[in-house]
């Protein structure tokens, strides 16, 4: 497992293999006593102090064609300064105004950056754009509208970060990126904070924690019920009670997807290190050995290359990094070394 940035800096013995291009020095997230509990992080990752970033106030609402009569809406913010395009990809339930999402946004804003919020298929309250339903396999129309995204960006750097679920779709993209003709226009860095890789573990784990597992049954049955009203005639919530994530899993999938039950679908988007030794752009995995509902060893298993530069830190939780109370994540620092390179 790779612990420290410290350790990663050298390369394995007789690997002969480069350093990864994507690797970078910096210091370890060493969070405050206070702040050392996963679940602490993992919930102070989705709180907001009041108020109204100015990237908020800038930002625009933008309509994106995803081909195949699919439409994702995400919101552009264009700096004064313009040193780039910073775009956002959250997790799963979340949305572009999540609270992470939002503090990267006015973060990189600040510094110059361009900044698109996407919102994947029936997130951020999008559920009535689509007839179709969700689900974590919708690579395709989702790296379409990222590259109508990075038009925008009109020939400058363009970066993609991923929070969880959204780390899975931003390494699958840069995976496409790397291995089709469908290239992400000015794409530098990809960057995946806490991502799912393997997305049936993560749920198992999900449905381990009671805080966990009540709090994403809770927000997907209201997702549910977002989609069962503005399709009434083709959703239905009849025989959807469930104790758990996968429970519910369980009878969502065949029900609205292509997938003869939630094993399939599963597989589907799970990333292994044979797929992800095929990428080509510069891609960085930031994650926490305590993550409660990411296995660390899923992350470890994954090698590093002259591509993939993968840094498992001690505390963190999920998608938390908080150095202090002022809501301040590590990655911030770690992204923008990135984007400054």
């Amino acid at each position: 497992m790779k612990n420290s940035a410290e350790k990663k800096q050298k390369p394995r013995a007789n690997s002969g293999i480069p350093a990864p291009r994507a690797r970078l020095n910096f210091h370890d997230f060493e969070p405050p006593r206070l702040l050392r509990n996963p679940f602490f992080q993992s919930f102070l990752a989705s709180f907001s102090l009041p108020g109204k970033h100015e990237v908020e106030r800038q930002s625009k609402e933008v309509l994106l064609d995803a081909g195949k009569n699919v439409r994702l809406l995400g919101r552009h913010a264009i700096s004064p300064v313009s040193r780039g395009l910073l775009i956002l990809v959250h997790g799963w339930l979340g949305g572009s105004e999540s609270a992470y999402v939002r503090r990267a946004a006015q973060y990189f804003y600040s510094r110059g950056f361009d900044i698109f919020r996407i919102n994947l298929r029936d997130h951020g309250g999008t559920h009535f754009l689509n007839e179709g339903a969700f689900n974590g396999s919708l690579l395709v129309e989702t790296h379409e509208a990222v590259i109508r995204a990075a038009r925008l960006a009109q020939k400058k750097p363009v970066y993609l970060a991923g929070f969880s679920l959204g780390g899975n779709f931003v390494l699958r993209m840069a995976l496409r990126h790397s291995t089709t003709d469908r290239k992400i226009p000015g794409l530098k860095h990809t960057v995946a904070v806490s991502p799912a890789v393997d997305p049936m573990k993560a749920t198992l784990l999900m449905d381990r924690s009671f805080i966990m597992r009540r709090y994403f049954l809770k927000k997907w049955m209201h997702d549910l019920q977002l989609k069962r009203a503005a399709f009434p005639d083709k959703y239905s919530l009849e025989n959807l009670n469930a104790s758990s994530v996968m429970e519910l899993t369980d009878k969502i999938i065949p029900r609205y997807t292509e997938f003869p039950d939630a094993n399939t679908y599963f597989r589907s988007y799970t990333l292994s290190n044979k797929q992800l030794s095929r990428l080509k752009n510069p891609t960085t995995i930031l994650t926490s050995a305590d993550d409660p509902i990411i296995d660390p060893g899923d992350i470890a298993n994954l090698g590093e290359h002259r591509y993939l530069s993968i840094s498992v830190q001690k505390y963190g939780g999920h998608n938390g990094f908080m150095q202090s109370l002022l809501l301040d994540p590590w990655y911030h620092g770690v992204m923008e070394k990135i984007l400054n390179r």
